[in-house]
């Protein structure tokens, strides 16, 4: 299966799943991640506003305004994305493709950034660390230019393969987070 058509498998098996499987595997998720040192130690996080069924990151944003932590969620500004800090759900609107984000106010800067932890949404993941987004390159373009102290993405457990197809662009997460364990170096 080639990257577009496995993309579109994954959509659809996530788009399967329902509220209560969405909010049963995303608390582990969340869980798992509470356990997890690098979480853990972060004192600014860089996370996103899930959208249609991707695992939920609410409890994620929840978490981090409780405990302190500085949170920033990406908005998409033309080819790029760029992470602004968010203080409560009233600081996000809806932008690209619907999907809740900051508004413009001061971009996390770049000494911020590789301080942050990065919780990272995909298509499918591998065990080899590989991610397939939407397709749309946002991640790929942004981690080529910052690079977080740690990034980590979430995902239910059906969404990680043995392997996916990956070209030299892409870029890795450093961990992969499920319902079920945390995957890494």
């Amino acid at each position: 299966m080639d990257k577009k058509q496995l993309r579109k498998h994954m959509i659809h098996e996530r788009e399967n799943l329902t509220d209560e499987e969405v909010k049963e595997k995303s608390n582990r998720i969340f869980n798992n991640l509470c356990t997890f040192e690098e979480f853990k130690k972060a004192e600014i996080v860089l996370c996103y506003a899930s959208y249609k069924n991707e695992v939920d990151t609410y409890c994620i944003m929840q978490y981090a305004w409780e405990h302190n932590i500085k949170l920033a969620l990406p908005k998409v500004e033309g080819r790029d994305m760029k992470f602004y800090p968010v203080k409560s759900m009233k600081d996000l609107t809806k932008g690209y493709m619907s999907i809740l984000e900051p508004y413009e106010t001061d971009e996390i800067t770049a000494e911020e950034v590789s301080k942050a932890v990065m919780i990272m949404p995909g298509t499918s993941f591998d065990k080899k660390l590989n991610r397939s987004g939407y397709g749309g390159g946002y991640y790929d373009r942004y981690l080529e230019k910052n690079r977080p102290a740690c990034v980590i993405g979430v995902a239910y457990e059906f969404q990680i393969l043995e392997s996916i197809p990956a070209e030299e662009h892409d870029k890795k997460a450093d961990y992969i987070v499920s319902e079920v364990k945390i995957y890494g170096k």
